[in-house]
């Protein structure tokens, strides 16, 4: 498996990483990773996505970004797998997402 050092967009965390055999990823176009579509962190293009409780694996077949709008620079993604995961904070007795 292969790990590269994080990158980070708001409340998400970017992780190179490789996907498992066997994932069973689905063909998306302008990928809505977390938010609403208005304030939405968006991968722009084409990329295979499987979507679990709190983590999102792509896989982009070409160069592309993570883009949120004016409120966070865009984060530009060589092709490969990665692993996109929203940050959690702890508090008041319990786990919760990270709001950005």
């Amino acid at each position: 498996m292969t790990e590269k050092s994080p990158s980070r967009q708001g409340d998400l965390i970017i992780t190179r990483k490789d996907i498992a055999e066997g994932v069973d990823l689905k063909p998306e176009r302008d990928v809505v990773i977390a938010g609403s579509h208005n304030g939405a962190h968006t991968l722009k293009g084409a990329a295979l996505v499987a979507r679990g409780e709190g983590t999102t694996l792509v896989r982009v077949p070409e160069p592309t970004q993570l883009v949120h709008g004016s409120r966070h620079k865009p984060v530009p993604l060589a092709p490969g797998d990665y692993e996109i995961k929203a940050l959690r904070e702890r508090g008041d007795a319990a786990d919760r997402l990270v709001e950005d």
